[in-house]
């Protein structure tokens, strides 16, 4: 599953700034719910006004968070089934 979301993700940055975080995020999001590969997603508000954006996938739980400089950050953690 984690190389599939690489070539999404790869496909997904085509030709999109890397400075253009957003832009960026909605793009992965974009090609992801146009696979149907993510199960549910959940905005999760953090203290200071930022946000974590959850997408739970089958076996993957993907993050994009807002960075302290402005940028997204994303994880990918692999979530261990039952």
């Amino acid at each position: 599953m984690g190389v599939v979301f690489t070539d999404i993700a790869m496909q997904a940055l085509k030709n999109i700034r890397k400075d253009d975080t957003e832009r960026w995020r909605l793009a992965i999001i974009g090609k992801l719910q146009s696979d149907n590969v993510f199960n549910h997603c959940r905005r999760l508000p953090r203290p200071d006004g930022k946000a974590v954006y959850l997408y739970v996938m089958q076996d993957l739980h993907i993050t994009f968070e807002d960075g302290p400089d402005e940028r997204t950050v994303w994880n990918v953690t692999s979530v261990p089934r039952p």
